[in-house]
């Protein structure tokens, strides 16, 4: 949930403990920094400080504060004081709760620190916001308990409170200001937008116009980086993109797409705190539109921050099902990023659901069955990819998908079967990876003419892996015993992917 940013805290320590505290280690779990005293003969060994990592929600650096708790080495581990610090450590947030709930009571600061913390890793932004209200009534100067607050205030869309508490946290460190800064203004500039005014009809019109304008641009930079035209014509398009949301905004600022266009801009250009902003924005403004959250949840995603994509995801299917809508590809997506985040158990919850809602639908099936392969269940994959194609013979991606579950587990003849009635679909994108993967299987055949050719063709597309061709073709002339041909080819794969496995295990079956 957090991304994972440190930085040595020792000017602040230095300014709260003394010269003997010198040396800064860091936990590898979570959010506690422990300070390490310098003086051997000292018996007060460990004192910890909460410094939070980096919020997903924004890529700035981490706000240099530390709400110190001091614990003395006799103590640590023996007490639900220490126990508290040490199972948000190792983000045992449940257990922490209850356990931090308990320290509350012999140390109100500390313990309700430790359950803002908790509550924070869970992401009950209420409970969150109460903890640290109640932290901040023991030490009503801590600015890392503001901040911390501001942050929940932030995730709970309380964006005029958040603003207040990141700026009170600003003016009780003014060093941390200027890091401080970012979050605040977007606080700001989101809680300026609410509540959301009437505009005249044709006020919104003119903004949307101009909006929807703006998204045919970007629409057309993505084409220009596909083919990789000039980088001049795409920065064109980029002032073009920028100018027109620019103009949408200045018409009417609660238009909600075009707060949604320009995160999709920023996410293109790999802007994606800015991103993340916008999206934010936009779902302020308008809260009910599901694909809004998916986007958002999809860059969360990218960038592995798998629990507030699932609860994006989440918020998507329950907009969803409140407007009496189904959608699979919001299931898959919850799925996908449960499996990332090592909950396997809720992305096949997910997957089953979605098959039993829509059992017709051959599409369900394909997804499970490539969950299933994931996992190394052959049998339960293979029954899934049949049923897909029972249900769709004509779905070229079931097709493709049983090709290359063939080629792993060595039925030729059947791979070349699937792949072939996969092209023979002339699907877009799909056809051109199955000649590729038929190679593989007119190799496992040893039909090395053939499988050259479709390595030949699959060269012409612009959406099959060169590397994955030039290591195929390694493959075959090292079947054919001929190692220099092999070699060129696995240098040419590894030129285009470094990391090509096939390449990789090819030269070194060379003895290279």
């Amino acid at each position: 949930m957090f991304i994972h940013f440190c930085t040595a805290t020792y000017d602040l320590a230095r300014q709260n403990i003394g010269p003997r505290w010198r040396k800064t280690a860091f936990c590898p779990c979570f959010d506690w920094v422990i300070l390490c005293n310098n003086n051997p003969k000292s018996d007060s060994s460990v004192r910890l400080a909460a410094v939070p990592h980096q919020l997903v929600n924004m890529k700035y650096p981490v706000l240099l504060l530390a709400s110190y708790l001091f614990l003395s080495a006799s103590a640590f581990g023996q007490n639900a004081v220490a126990l508290c610090q040490v199972q948000v450590q190792k983000r045992q947030f449940e257990t922490a709760a209850a356990t931090c709930a308990d320290a509350a009571k012999i140390d109100p600061k500390i313990g309700q620190t430790g359950l803002g913390m908790a509550f924070f890793g869970l992401m009950d932004w209420p409970k969150a916001i109460q903890a640290f209200t109640v932290a901040i009534e023991s030490d009503p100067r801590s600015a890392a308990l503001f901040f911390y607050r501001g942050q929940a205030n932030y995730f709970a869309g309380n964006f005029r409170t958040a603003a207040d508490d990141l700026s009170r946290a600003g003016m009780l460190d003014s060093r941390a200001g200027a890091r401080i800064k970012p979050q605040l203004d977007a606080a700001r500039e989101i809680a300026s937008l609410l509540p959301v005014q009437k505009v005249p009809v044709n006020t919104e019109k003119r903004s949307l116009d101009a909006s929807l304008a703006a998204n045919s641009l970007l629409i057309q930079r993505s084409v220009k980086v596909f083919n990789k035209e000039p980088q001049a014509a795409i920065d064109a398009l980029d002032s073009q993109i920028l100018e027109k949301i620019n103009e949408a905004i200045r018409i009417n600022k609660y238009n909600r797409h075009a707060y949604s266009t320009r995160a999709s801009y920023y996410k293109a250009v790999k802007k994606h705190a800015n991103a993340l902003i916008e999206y934010t924005k936009a779902i302020a403004i308008d809260p009910s539109p599901a694909p809004t959250y998916v986007s958002r949840g999809e860059l969360y995603a990218e960038m592995k921050n798998y629990q507030f994509a699932i609860a994006d995801f989440s918020k998507a299917i329950e907009s969803d099902h409140n407007a009496g809508a189904f959608n699979s590809t919001y299931y898959t997506a919850r799925a996908d990023a449960y499996e990332k985040a090592g909950q396997k158990e809720k992305a096949l919850q997910d997957l089953n659901y979605m098959i039993e809602v829509r059992p017709k639908e051959a599409f369900g099936y394909g997804v499970r069955a490539s969950f299933y392969l994931r996992q190394k269940d052959n049998a339960k994959a293979l029954a899934d990819l049949n049923k897909a194609i029972e249900l769709d013979p004509k779905d070229a991606s079931s097709r493709l998908s049983r090709c290359r579950f063939h080629n792993e587990t060595k039925r030729f003849a059947a791979a070349a079967d699937d792949c072939t009635a996969a092209i023979d679909k002339k699907e877009f994108i799909l056809s051109d990876l199955a000649i590729t993967e038929r190679a593989v299987a007119y190799t496992g055949l040893k039909k090395y003419d053939l499988a050259m050719a479709d390595l030949a063709a699959a060269e012409k597309s612009e959406y099959t892996s060169k590397a994955e061709i030039f290591g195929q073709r390694g493959v075959i002339y090292a079947a054919q015993g001929k190692k220099a041909e092999a070699k060129t080819a696995f240098e040419a794969a590894l030129k285009e992917d470094p990391k090509n496995q096939k390449a990789l295990a090819g030269v070194k079956s060379l003895g290279m």
